[in-house]
């Protein structure tokens, strides 16, 4: 299962991820931004796994601001 985050983000874009799935394993894609100053897509392996996600540009791209 995969997410695909937004592939034209503006500055304070926000998302709320929440595995509702059932799903043991599922990919937060980076759609060709960064997650967390990385280019790599985020893998979730936490059933219950729920954030926040806000985006702060190309640097550090989508960033984590809050858990459950």
């Amino acid at each position: 299962l995969t997410l695909t985050l937004p592939n034209a983000p503006v500055s304070g874009s926000w998302v709320k991820v929440s595995n509702l799935s059932n799903t043991a394993t599922c990919v937060l894609g980076r759609n060709g931004k960064k997650i967390m100053g990385i280019a790599e897509n985020m893998t979730l392996d936490d059933p219950q796994a729920a954030f926040e996600l806000i985006w702060t540009g190309d640097t550090n791209g989508w960033v984590i601001i809050g858990t459950r």
